[in-house]
């Protein structure tokens, strides 16, 4: 499902470590980014999260799965409205 372009979308992990990964991914594509506290919306077995603009969602989502980085939950975000948008990635 692709995201909305005028929304940013907000990846949660189960570690940090799968959050340092993923950014390490971000960076090497040079896909704005920002590491987040996890919105009070939302829980996660890590409390940061991963966010960035949604018109990068569908290739930020084919890198993460090919450098195998676990997600728990992707999240569409309109101004604090949460929608998930699809499963986990999981390898």
């Amino acid at each position: 499902m692709a995201a909305k372009e005028n929304a940013t979308i907000v990846l949660l992990f189960h570690s940090i470590h799968n959050v340092l990964a993923a950014e390490r991914v971000f960076k090497q594509n040079k896909v704005r980014h920002e590491i987040v506290p996890v919105p009070r919306a939302l829980s996660s077995d890590c409390q940061m999260a991963l966010k960035f603009m949604s018109k990068d969602f569908e290739l930020v989502s084919k890198w993460l799965h090919d450098s195998r980085v676990h997600t728990m939950a992707i999240y569409e975000d309109r101004n604090g409205q949460y929608t998930k948008l699809s499963l986990p990635l999981r390898f």
